[in-house]
């Protein structure tokens, strides 16, 4: 009975004293259409922004004043609806995993994930001519927007989706250029790819 009564004596002041262990029923649909919003909307509430630079750390917290270094850090970690800013500089493949940035965290159809320039073209993705991807797509890659590169210097693709499962991907805006073999890779079943606004040149081979 005391936790009632506790209960009771959080409801909102107007329904007065309460004199019973019963919340008045104005505070109680308040209630419940708070609790409604933050289980539809509280994804889309705690979306993180994470700052990338190649003055950062992987070891900061991704903050603007405390940036990552490498964009591969914060897609490793991002979720739904969370926002990879990358600030002007060259990012390369730095644990020689065959690409510069390996993507396998899935948004949602309401909670895309972006990674983003801050500013158009001046992030430059380099595959450095050694046998690198761009940008790969991973089994578990859905609903990721990827926007205003530049990508360049990729001896096998600049943008590859080598498995079946990556869908709803949007490719916008990027400057690619530049690769001995393959532009835009997709594999033989690929769902829902939006290659849109992008300049695409001195590409050697398509598939």
């Amino acid at each position: 009975m005391l936790a009632a009564k506790a209960t009771s004596n959080l409801v909102s002041s107007e329904c007065g004293a309460q004199t019973s262990t019963r919340p008045c029923k104005n505070s109680l649909a308040a209630l419940i259409s708070f609790l409604l919003t933050v289980l539809l909307f509280g994804s889309s509430a705690l979306a993180a922004t994470y700052y990338v630079s190649p003055t950062g750390s992987d070891g900061n917290s991704g903050t603007v004043s405390a940036p990552f270094k490498t964009i591969q850090k914060a897609a490793d970690i991002v979720n739904p609806g969370d926002t990879v800013i990358v600030k002007n500089g060259n990012y390369t493949d730095t644990n020689n995993d065959g690409a510069v940035l390996k993507i396998n965290r899935a948004g949602t159809s309401g909670s895309w994930i972006t990674f983003k320039a801050e500013n158009r073209w001046g992030a430059v993705i380099d595959g450095q001519n050694a046998g690198k991807e761009g940008i790969n797509l991973r089994t578990n890659a859905k609903y990721i927007r990827i926007e205003n590169f530049e990508i360049k210097n990729a001896t096998s693709a600049i943008i590859s989706n080598d498995t079946v499962s990556a869908n709803n991907i949007d490719i916008y805006g990027n400057h690619m250029h530049h690769t001995t073999l393959t532009g835009v890779y997709l594999a033989y079943v690929s769902n829902y790819f939006t290659i849109d606004s992008n300049i695409i040149h001195d590409v050697y081979g398509w598939r």
